[in-house]
């Protein structure tokens, strides 16, 4: 039975209104019978055959009480009990009283058996009756009250039930759907978009650099921001659209009305100007940029769409962001192959896929070598050879990038042991690169520490490395400064690739400078590119730090940099990239 029916019954039933149907072929005994019970306070009606019960019955919910005689013509009294107490939902339950002039052991038994509540020998006095026949209202009031209870509880049960689903579904900041509660919006419409509804889009929006916002804002100014974009995104879109939010910085909407791409485009872009609006804070107005992938097709693929959304979001934000992008089939293919990278790469270096060459770094001087960079390749068993940039990134992305990180720096000293065992006169350095994510995730100086304990090392044999990006990063000037207490020296590399700053050089205290090759590209054929290289590698020079050139691949190249005063070099002119017996063979040979 339905919750709205029990509802209906319960206050249409009341325990005190149950009502008493009396059943004899004997019009007399039924009339006479009625009377006393009416008498009593009990209401009462008349049926003179089981036909004419069961549709009083049908008619009459507030019967709560039958009193039947055991035998009449056509169906008896017994049939009639079996009918009423099997059939009878507990909500609208009836207790059933036998009376006969014939009773006998058989009858009363097969009464109890049939669910009869009494059983009663004619003749009986009327008050006898009355007990019995309050007896039975009061247990059929009690029943029907349980069934009550039942439902009221399920009723409740299925409310919270129904909240607790609705929380879990939905974000607590924004009060969006959240990652799942979206999913279960797209995968309604798919199952409820008819043939040839192709008017649908969804588009995902990734907020550029919140978090580094929300860590130098805090976490009450992110949560404000979020709330802000949460309401600025939904008035960007139609009312039948929904909204999302996916993730930390994430956002998705997905709806209706958008016949070609040139529309989802639209609504796109109205989503980045929303987004792009200054948000009010008292040190100032914060402005924010988004990437937002867009995809458009048939309503019935909206989980499909759901990805490709994604992936073209995740395109955007690998461009620089503040941009909108069209998914294509090509951004599926790489968007499969960064899935395969990631996967497989869990157990790239249990399966001995992962290795370290070594490209060397040579004294301007006299092209001395004095070191290597180890750098990491990835032979994948039927990707081939990943380029590292692809691999790493994929990496650092997840926690990847640590495990890779300390095999490299665990393989780079074991490769700077194996030399200085061989007797090399004065063996060369290895210069191991640190990501980002090692600094967040990785106690560096530990693992350093540990790693020339293991291999009995001195602190001269290893060089770390660190990019702009790391080196600008929360903590980066005392994890340098923890690493140059070991003895271990500490190269800023790539500088002049981003924003480089000589201030970073001034707080940072690194004992090396790499020039990123695009400050050395031109140098050959431009003048102020040159005299630009002079003045950098004096300020360099005048801070008491060594300068690493790093890129050259021609003669002239490699004269510009050493007249600008540069103190090392590598790139292809001078030597590529060297496995580790190549690269033993040059340490060797140079000796």
């Amino acid at each position: 039975m339905g919750v709205d029916e029990a509802r209906t019954l319960a206050e249409a039933t009341r325990d005190g209104d149950l009502a008493v149907l009396v059943v004899d072929d004997e019009v007399w005994i039924a009339e006479e019978l009625a009377l006393g019970l009416e008498d009593a306070g009990l209401a009462v009606t008349i049926a003179t055959s089981t036909a004419a019960a069961q549709a009083a019955l049908e008619t009459a919910p507030e019967i709560g009480v039958v009193v039947t005689d055991i035998r009449m013509p056509g169906e008896d009294g017994l049939s009639l009990v079996r009918r009423l107490v099997m059939n009878r939902p507990e909500a609208q339950a009836i207790e059933t009283v036998v009376m006969t002039g014939h009773a006998t052991i058989e009858d009363a038994v097969a009464a109890v058996r049939a669910g009869a509540f009494d059983f009663v020998r004619k003749p009986f006095t009327l008050d006898e009756m009355v007990a019995v026949a309050r007896a039975a209202r009061s247990r059929a009031a009690a029943k029907r009250q349980a069934a009550r209870d039942r439902a009221a509880k399920a009723v409740r049960l299925a409310a919270a039930e129904a909240a607790r689903e609705d929380a879990q579904a939905r974000d607590p900041l924004t009060g969006l759907p959240n990652r799942a509660g979206f999913a279960a919006h797209l995968a309604a419409v798919a199952a409820e978009a008819g043939p040839g509804a192709d008017d649908f889009a969804v588009i995902a929006v990734d907020l550029d650099r919140f978090s580094a916002l929300n860590e130098a804002a805090g976490s009450s100014v992110g949560d404000a921001v979020l709330r802000a974009m949460a309401e600025r995104l939904r008035s960007a879109v139609a009312p039948g659209w929904t909204l999302g939010r996916i993730g930390s910085d994430e956002f998705a909407a997905a709806g209706p009305g958008c016949p070609d791409e040139a529309a989802a485009l639209a609504v796109a872009e109205r989503m980045r100007a929303a987004v792009e609006q200054p948000v009010a804070h008292p040190a100032g107005p914060l402005r924010l940029t988004a990437s937002l992938g867009v995809a458009q097709g048939a309503g019935a693929a909206a989980p499909a769409l759901d990805v490709a959304a994604r992936i073209a979001g995740n395109v955007a934000r690998h461009d620089g962001g503040g941009r909108c992008i069209l998914f294509t089939p090509a951004m599926q293919h790489a968007a499969e192959r960064r899935l395969t990278i990631l996967r497989d790469l869990r157990h790239a270096l249990g399966r001995g896929e992962i290795s370290l060459v070594y490209q060397p770094i040579f004294r301007i001087a006299d092209r001395r070598l004095q070191g290597f960079e180890a750098l990491m390749r990835w032979s994948h068993p039927t990707l081939g050879r990943i380029p590292p940039a692809e691999f790493i990134a994929v990496a650092e992305d997840g926690p990847a990038i640590l495990d890779l990180g300390a095999w490299a720096l665990r393989e780079a000293a074991r490769q700077a042991a194996a030399w200085r065992r061989g007797g090399t006169g004065r063996p060369p350095y290895i210069a191991v690169n640190l990501s980002g994510r090692q600094l967040e995730g990785q106690d560096i100086p530990a693992l350093f520490r540990d790693t020339l304990q293991q291999e009995d090392l001195p602190p001269e044999a290893l060089v770390a490395e660190l990019t702009e990006t790391v080196a600008f990063g929360r903590g980066a000037a005392a994890m340098v400064g923890a690493l140059r207490a070991l003895g271990v020296r500490v190269a800023l590399d790539d500088f002049g690739a981003g924003f480089s700053s000589l201030g970073i050089l001034g707080s940072l205290q690194v004992d090396t400078v790499k020039l990123d090759r695009a400050l050395l590209a031109h140098v050959a054929t431009d003048a102020r590119e040159r005299r630009l290289l002079t003045g950098l590698a004096g300020t360099i020079h005048a801070l008491g730090l060594h300068i690493v050139a790093e890129g050259l691949e021609t003669e002239a190249q490699f004269a510009v940099a050493r007249d600008a005063g540069c103190d090392a070099a590598q790139g292809w002119l001078l030597g590529r990239a060297l496995p580790a017996d190549a690269a033993t063979a040059l340490v060797v040979g140079r000796g």
